[in-house]
């Protein structure tokens, strides 16, 4: 993927959705779910519980420091990157664990007029985060993947079998 590409499709994602929940709300004019609360509550704990588990992540590729896999991936520059990208998944879980944990707060019921920008905006976050969570699991299943099957030495040609002679002479 290109790096450029690699590095805004959670931001460009999430805006796109929330454009797009915007639009279709305006449009739809969905009513308030009354189990809004309980999903902003469940929304909180998964995000929050992504937080923990993305720092873990960075704590193991720390560690992993003397591999052979991580020093080539300092070697060719793709070692920051990759903490990077771990870094704005923290973020965008952050702030997801934040807005949700403030929607859960908010009454709908008083006034409408913020409801739709506020969702929107939560739709962007969610969107982005999970974009970003994906960004990162494709990272990590990579690393995991060569760190632990590192690659092959050359192997010996095998010697010829009576099979092989058999095939060649036509029987």
């Amino acid at each position: 993927m290109n790096k450029t590409v690699e590095r805004w499709y959670p931001f460009v994602g999430g805006l796109a959705a929330g454009a797009g929940f915007y639009c279709a709300q305006e449009h739809f004019q969905w009513p308030y779910p009354q189990t809004m609360p309980n999903l902003l509550s469940s929304v909180t704990n998964v995000s929050t519980i992504a937080i923990g588990i993305l720092c873990s992540g960075q704590f193991i590729l720390l560690a992993m420091d003397g591999n052979e896999f991580i020093q080539r991936l300092r070697d060719q520059q793709y070692f920051e990157p990759i903490m990077t990208f771990l870094m704005n998944a923290l973020h965008w879980s952050f702030g997801l664990a934040v807005i949700s944990a403030v929607g859960m707060l908010a009454d709908p019921t008083h006034s409408r007029s913020w409801y739709m920008p506020a969702c929107s905006i939560w739709v962007f976050v969610l969107v982005s985060s999970a974009l970003a969570y994906y960004r990162v699991i494709t990272i990590f299943s990579s690393i995991v993947r060569k760190g632990l099957n590192p690659a092959p030495t050359k192997l010996p040609i095998p010697p010829r079998l009576p099979i092989d002679d058999d095939r060649e002479s036509g029987r």
